[in-house]
């Protein structure tokens, strides 16, 4: 991932990767509206809610995934950033180094922990965001925690993020019939889009703030 410069250059890669997704669920919105009353809209109901879902799932990996790759990249000192941020870093080393396996010593864990308190971050592509290709409230609430930014939590609910779009988007891809109202698929149009530009702010945020710093 190349390089971020500054907060104002996280912000304009977020807000571009959004405005098409915004403009791509706008235009399911028009598909809905001008099919044919019957199957056609019930049909065209059923496609655009696993593309919401895609999008929201899309839209979540990755700007948390360039956010962290802005914050690595500030090459700060690992142990002073929050500590799921510093943990996330820092335990694909520990595992490097034998974390876990029976041949990691005290000796070892004590040389380890030594080294890490000068070992400065930079992006890293093997720290990724796992949205298990289920983004559901469970999973949401791992990556927020895990982007020192738990309050984002704070704008969903369990139910209208499990039940009423993963759970329906998974029945859907496993051809079953679900029928999805227009009333209900624009609630989820509009929630769900603005959960993104939320997701959306809430990291600009962080980053120009330095909400990733340990206190």
């Amino acid at each position: 991932m190349a390089f971020i410069p500054s907060a104002d250059d996280l912000e304009i890669l977020l807000t571009e990767d959004l405005t098409w997704r915004i403009k791509e669920i706008s235009a399911l919105k028009s598909m809905i509206e001008k099919s044919a009353a019957g199957v056609a809209r019930s049909s065209a109901l059923r496609a655009a809610l696993p593309m919401l879902y895609a999008h929201w799932e899309g839209y979540i990996k990755r700007s948390a995934d360039r956010y962290l790759a802005f914050v690595y990249d500030r090459r700060p000192l690992a142990i002073s950033l929050k500590p799921a941020l510093a943990y996330a870093y820092l335990e694909p080393r520990f595992r490097g180094a034998g974390g876990g396996s029976s041949s990691f010593t005290p000796q070892a864990a004590i040389e380890f922990a030594e080294r890490v308190k000068t070992v400065r971050t930079r992006a890293n592509p093997n720290v990724m965001v796992n949205t298990k290709s289920n983004l559901r409230y469970e999973v949401l609430q791992e990556i927020v925690e895990g982007l020192a930014v738990p309050d984002f939590l704070e704008m969903t609910t369990k139910t209208k993020l499990n039940d009423h779009l993963c759970d329906k988007r998974n029945h859907i891809a496993h051809g079953e019939s679900v029928p999805i109202t227009e009333d209900a698929f624009e609630e989820l149009r509009l929630e769900f889009t603005e959960l993104m530009r939320s997701f959306k702010d809430r990291l600009i945020t962080a980053a120009t703030n330095r909400e990733f710093l340990a206190v």
